[in-house]
């Protein structure tokens, strides 16, 4: 007899499989919040469904929730935005199971800036609280996106009392995750670091000078003999018929440079004789 009557009593349905499309209104790309095809909203008017209305987003296992801004999709349809299809590997045209979800108030959540110059704003906690009112509920794990002053920020939601909860209406304290945070740099060190940028600098500068002024010097020295410069780089390689090739031009050369350095020392010993003899007249006259 209840099979039978129950046969007629309408199912209450809390789950939809989906097709997923992108909003394009760049003025809800940040949104925690989607929009739904209007029959599910007639169907949750047939149960007793706790406002604002809160769902869950599952796709080969990933989990995440958010509210939702219009039922004003197409039939079969769900619109979420860029962010949210990235969090769960969504592609337009993938199929997304929605559920209706009656969650728990946050009592403590934490986040972890993907980039830590969102930090160094003049007050990030009240940023991030502003931004936040675009949100019904969070899910541990999220990296949702917030916009400030044109500029993307990534934020990451590293705990959440419960793992999935409602933050609508909860008073709660954000906190954020310091642990991988870039050291403060004081004004001394930072002045320090200058510093010694600066002297870095000026030393390489005379080191580039010193070795500009020793290149030059050798390009003048080539330039006085090309011809011994040409030959005397042409050392070792091989002979037509294969075998390696007699590196006498390098021994040359410095027989040569030897030769040369004698003769400038026979030179000097001549002055310094002569040099000599003078002083000894004059002594004599």
């Amino acid at each position: 007899m209840f099979s039978f009557l129950s046969s007629f009593i309408p199912q209450r349905i809390t789950s939809w499989n989906l097709r997923v499309t992108k909003i394009h209104d760049p003025k809800f790309k940040n949104y925690g919040s989607i929009f739904l095809p209007q029959n599910i909203l007639l169907e949750l008017s047939q149960i007793e469904a706790v406002y604002p209305l809160i769902f869950s987003l599952e796709n080969d296992g990933l989990i995440t929730h958010s509210g939702v801004l219009e039922f004003t999709a197409p039939p079969g349809f769900c619109q979420l935005p860029e962010w949210l299809m990235q969090q769960l590997f969504l592609l337009e045209g993938d199929v997304v199971k929605i559920s209706y979800k009656n969650l728990e108030i946050a009592k403590k959540i934490m986040f972890k800036p993907i980039d830590y110059s969102f930090l160094q704003l003049a007050n990030p906690k009240i940023v991030l609280e502003k931004q936040l009112r675009n949100y019904r509920a969070l899910t541990q794990g999220d990296v949702i996106v917030i916009n400030y002053l044109n500029k993307d920020y990534k934020l990451e939601v590293v705990e959440l009392v419960p793992t999935a909860a409602s933050i609508t209406e909860a008073d709660v304290d954000l906190e954020f995750d310091m642990s991988a945070a870039p050291p403060t740099v004081s004004p001394t060190q930072q002045l320090t670091s200058n510093i010694n940028q600066s002297s870095s600098s000026s030393s390489y500068s005379s080191s580039s000078s010193s070795s500009s002024s020793t290149n030059q010097s050798n390009i003048n020295n080539s330039t006085t003999n090309p011809k011994s410069n040409y030959f005397g780089s042409l050392t070792g390689g091989y002979r037509v018929d294969g075998k390696s090739a007699p590196t006498t031009t390098t021994t040359t050369t410095t027989t040569t440079t030897t030769t040369t350095n004698t003769t400038n020392t026979t030179n000097n010993t001549t002055t310094a004789t002569t040099n000599n003899t003078n002083i000894i007249s004059s002594n004599n006259t």
